[in-house]
């Protein structure tokens, strides 16, 4: 999941806080962020079990493609994916 710090109506700080619900927690997260954030508020961020980086805006497309193939080269293929193959 890409997470834009910057959603209307609602922070990415509520959303990350929502998916700490067991029904969210293996869904990864990359963080987009426009602000610069101090090394407290980027570790917190790291921090959340979810989280598998953070990439500032403007976005370089080749740093975005790595960093989606890292999290899907991660991601476990479920049991009933595995059985698909």
């Amino acid at each position: 999941m890409l997470l834009d710090m910057n959603l209307p109506g609602m922070s990415g700080f509520s959303v990350l806080q929502e998916m700490q619900d067991a029904k969210y927690q293996k869904v990864p997260v990359v963080i987009l962020t426009a602000r610069s954030m101090d090394a407290g508020t980027m570790d917190i961020l790291c921090s959340q079990p979810n989280v598998r980086g953070v990439l500032g805006k403007p976005v370089e497309v080749r740093k975005l493609r790595s960093k989606m193939r890292a999290v899907l080269e991660y991601v476990p293929a479920s049991k009933s994916e595995s059985q698909m193959i």
